[in-house]
């Protein structure tokens, strides 16, 4: 399906021709630990774009050509990465392997397949209020959190919601919250995979067993939401948790003390044995009650890394909505490793995606304690799937034939047209983009 590359193999079901990229004029070093993305350390060595192409989009348009774009480089180093690791070139020859039946093809991972069609035609949906966006039905969607720009905005905009109306329901004057940030030391040549399972691992049992039972009760915690965040910097992969604990007892200052003191204790023990860096009592650990609003604290929303995330809004963003964040300074967040050009300078931005992607795979990112969801009458939680189901159920606008997707599926900014237009209403339009989208024959290397 990677037409718009034609050293690229393409998936089953496409031919072997390809198209321009051009868009029709616009009508449309040493150990480190942080508690968020902060610290100093080493400069980095990475591609002059490291700083430089910070996410910029700020409108609701732009953040969806953003979201397509890095769909589609992210398709485009994974579909790589996965040849390579068969032992076959990145780059396939003209032509070759452009079927599942053809010498050459691998199947790449699910996140590369994401917007593969899976039926004889493409549906454009849109129901029809301005204030609701336009979809796509009959493609295979991946359902990744982690590692699809486009389907993690579906999926953390709904667990957003989930954790702020949580939020918003155990807050009284009886109940109270508490914001904990763990991190572990790391270095740059600490694998992902490592790091991250040490951190998950570790989560798992810092909450079972007696102990957590006596902290429950000492602390009067009811349950939390757990989420864990990644990011890369100068000092390589920074893993690390954060945790909101829904407490019926009020939190003085000796109390946030004590409960940071036990809490770090058990975290050091575990993350460490498990293979983490050994934690400093300074930066391996951050408690913060939550305001009376359901707001967290303005200390740690000055950490606050999503440019259009405003100190007064709420906790379930600032938990779930990780596709918006922007690194800070010298620090990154995966998707922004998906804005860099795609040459041969940026292989080993590829294969940092490839090994995140990879690290990811299976992974929960957002977790609920058990009866938590009972307790403060949140419904049963959806699957990451039944989700992306729901945008499926708005009123059919348009329908594209196969060979028309074939050409431009990876034409991101282009697909994004098509919905802008068709939230317009402007169906004329929409097919004004399919017909101009040409292909052109491939040539021999």
């Amino acid at each position: 399906m990677l037409l718009d590359h034609p050293d690229i193999q393409a998936p089953p079901g496409t031919n072997t021709r390809s198209e321009t990229l051009e868009r029709r004029s616009k009508p449309v070093g040493d150990d480190v630990e942080r508690s968020g993305n902060g610290g100093a350390g080493e400069a980095p060595e990475a591609p002059p774009w490291y700083i430089a192409n910070k996410s910029s989009a700020s409108t609701a348009n732009e953040w969806r050509r953003k979201r397509f774009e890095r769909r589609q480089r992210s398709s485009d180093w994974l579909i790589r990465g996965a040849r390579m690791e068969a032992g076959l070139p990145p780059v396939a020859a003209a032509g070759e392997g452009a079927k599942a039946s053809e010498d050459g093809w691998i199947r790449p991972p699910r996140p590369a397949r994401c917007r593969w069609r899976v039926a004889e035609t493409v549906g454009v949906h849109h129901s029809g209020d301005l204030d609701t966006n336009a979809h796509f039905s009959g493609l295979e969607r991946c359902a990744s959190i982690w590692a699809c720009p486009v389907c993690s905005a579906v999926i953390r905009a709904e667990r957003a919601t989930d954790i702020q109306s949580a939020v918003e329901k155990w807050q009284t004057d009886e109940n109270h919250l508490v914001f904990v940030t763990l991190t572990m030391r790391h270095k740059r040549t600490d694998k992902l995979a490592v790091t991250l399972n040490a951190a998950l691992k570790a989560w798992s049992k810092v909450t079972s067993g007696r102990a957590w039972v006596n902290f429950k009760n000492q602390f009067g915690v009811q349950g939390f939401v757990r989420a864990v965040e990644v990011t890369l910097g100068e000092n390589g992969w920074h893993p690390h948790i954060h945790a909101l604990l829904f407490t019926n007892k009020p939190m003085t200052a000796d109390d946030q003390e004590a409960l940071s003191s036990a809490l770090f204790d058990r975290w050091v023990k575990y993350v460490t044995s498990l293979g983490g860096g050994i934690p400093s009592k300074l930066r391996g650990i951050d408690v913060r009650p939550a305001t009376k609003d359901g707001k967290v604290v303005a200390q740690y929303l000055s950490k606050v890394q999503e440019k259009n995330l405003k100190p007064d809004q709420g906790i379930g963003k600032e938990m779930a909505r990780f596709d918006f964040k922007t690194g800070r300074g010298l620090s990154m967040t995966p998707f922004e490793l998906l804005d860099g050009s795609d040459n041969d300078e940026n292989f080993i931005i590829m294969k940092l995606w490839n090994e995140y992607v990879a690290a990811t795979k299976g992974r929960r990112a957002i977790t609920w304690s058990q009866g938590l969801r009972d307790l403060v009458a949140l419904e049963d939680e959806r699957t990451d799937e039944e989700i992306l189901e729901d945008t499926k159920e708005d009123d059919l606008q348009l329908l594209i034939p196969g060979q028309d997707w074939d050409r431009i599926k990876n034409k991101p900014l282009r697909l994004a047209d098509i919905l802008e237009y068709t939230e317009k209403g402007d169906l004329e339009s929409v097919v004004t983009v399919i017909e101009t989208a040409l292909p052109v024959q491939w040539e021999p290397a």
